[in-house]
């Protein structure tokens, strides 16, 4: 099967990603220095990596 990749304005983008903090906050510090860049210039996050099931299932 095909892996789906989720579009930068989709609801859930930030939420099933790896750096995805308790309170909704990113913890990537690349994606913290570079916040203008990633909302106002590229429109997407170069620095989001896609949760695994394991990682998904421990953190509920």
């Amino acid at each position: 099967m095909s892996e789906i990749i989720l579009f930068p304005t989709c609801k859930d983008y930030c939420g099933k990603c790896e750096y995805h903090g308790e309170k909704g906050e990113c913890t990537n510090e690349k994606y913290i220095q570079n916040m203008y860049m990633v909302c106002c210039v590229w429109h997407r996050c170069p620095y989001r990596k896609e949760r695994t099931h394991e990682q998904r299932a421990g953190s509920r």
